[in-house]
């Protein structure tokens, strides 16, 4: 990128804070002025070497920093209602699924799952990465027309499923699971036109049929927001 990622993280943090003072008049308005838009596509266009980021490599530091600011404030802005039609119209989920950064799995996550429980390894940066992008996720299905978005959310999840798949087979207990168990059987439970996609797909019913997502995804229905506080994304960064 020409332009440093700090410099661009910034004002995305402004944009978060401005959002939570006022979420209602601030989110029409970066939905008319093409702001959303700016957002997405700057998102996409973010490029990640973990093994650089491992060794804790300036560019690849900033380029989390500015992943993580974008995270911020695509969240809150989809819990409004403006900014999550604008988000729908930009396709985000779509983005989601299809990051650049997100496109290649650390190999070490394969060979050595475990990886990631190791904090600042390649594997542990890669999901806790994926993470935030299951947080939005999340966000987008607390609002009332989140089934337009199903399959779509569904798409994101089956993104990562071959690392998805690893890591359930090696029997590693994470966030990352956790929380596309959560999605997946909120849709499932919710939304009957995604159960035969959702049950003739080895990965997702795998995750449809793990016990530990009941309880999450009552609270993710009758509590949505507490799972998108964005200072609970990345306390470092938000207040």
């Amino acid at each position: 990128m020409n332009v440093s990622n700090i410099s661009r993280s910034t004002p995305l943090l402004l944009l978060s804070d401005v959002l939570h003072e006022d979420p209602r008049t601030f989110a029409a308005l970066i939905s008319k002025t093409g702001v959303a838009r700016y957002m997405t596509d700057l998102l996409a266009s973010i490029e990640m070497d973990w093994t650089a980021l491992s060794r804790g490599e300036p560019e690849a530091v900033r380029s989390l920093a500015l992943f993580k600011s974008l995270m911020i404030a695509l969240t809150r802005l989809s819990l409004t209602e403006s900014g999550w039609n604008a988000l729908a119209e930009l396709a985000l989920p779509e983005v989601l699924a299809q990051l650049q950064m997100l496109s290649h799995p650390p190999k070490q996550v394969f060979l050595q799952p475990t990886s990631i429980k190791e904090k600042d390894t390649p594997g542990e940066l890669y999901v806790s990465s994926f993470e935030l992008i299951l947080h939005l996720c999340i966000a987008i299905c607390a609002k009332p027309k989140w089934k337009r978005l199903s399959f779509k959310i569904l798409d994101v999840v089956h993104s990562q499923g071959e690392l998805l798949n690893q890591l359930m087979r090696a029997e590693i207990q994470c966030r990352m699971v956790d929380y596309a168990t959560t999605l997946v059987q909120y849709i499932w439970e919710n939304d009957d036109t995604t159960r035969l996609v959702i049950d003739g797909d080895s990965m997702l019913n795998q995750l449809r049929a793990r016990p530990h997502g009941a309880d999450t995804t009552q609270k993710c229905a009758k509590k949505p927001y507490s799972f998108v506080i964005p200072s609970r994304l990345c306390p470092e960064y938000a207040r």
